[in-house]
């Protein structure tokens, strides 16, 4: 989602030299008129209140300066240029390119979409992490359960039973370590590619 989603490129449009008296119900109707000749130059917005503020007989001598809004602006950038004029939608400039409008209220819809969006994405993040260490914590209890439990059982041998069992049970206790030692390595690649330095642990 960019500034560029919420790009006006139609628009009502009056001309300069137009005289106030033949378009003040049109405007209080609109809220805003963009004022451009017939070559499709922009001169400016128009809103209600700048006739009350310069109540002149031409729009050209009517219009106060409003703020330019730029592709690259952040939605930052673009509602505290809103929060210093009274009008409801600004120029957008490429440079000195006249492109459109942005609406106050199309900038507020697509910001309150991003929010969501990234409310979802929160959500989806902590049930993805939840079932990570769910997981994790299986996958470390396993072997460590078995090779203690073994251990456990190796320690309560008689001598003469280790001779004859010990080595099965032992490496039972090695193969639980090499399973728990693989996935302490999983953790560590996993958090060096979340650091950007992906690197194999051998």
């Amino acid at each position: 989602m960019t500034l560029r989603d919420c790009i006006l490129e139609k628009y009502p449009t009056v001309e300069p030299y137009q005289g106030i008296n033949s378009i003040e119900e049109s405007l209080k109707g609109k809220n805003y008129l963009v004022v451009m000749d017939e070559n499709k130059t922009y001169y400016g917005i128009l809103i209600p209140s700048d006739i009350i503020s310069r109540p002149h007989k031409l729009v050209i001598d009517c219009m106060t300066k409003k703020s330019r809004i730029y592709p690259e602006d952040s939605f930052a950038e673009v509602f505290d240029k809103f929060s210093k004029t009274p009008s409801e939608a600004l120029p957008v400039f490429n440079e000195n390119e006249f492109l459109g409008l942005i609406e106050k209220s199309c900038a507020i819809e697509k910001l309150k979409k991003r929010i969501d969006e990234l409310y979802e994405d929160a959500l989806t993040s902590i049930d993805v992490k939840t079932a990570f260490l769910h997981n994790l914590s299986h996958e470390l209890r396993t072997p460590l359960n078995q090779i203690i439990g073994f251990m456990d059982i190796i320690s309560e041998l008689a001598e003469d039973q280790k001779k004859a069992e010990g080595k099965e049970y032992l490496d039972i206790v090695k193969s639980g370590c090499e399973q728990f030692l693989s996935v302490m390595n999983d953790m560590v690649e996993l958090s060096l590619l979340k650091s950007g330095e992906p690197k194999k642990i051998s």
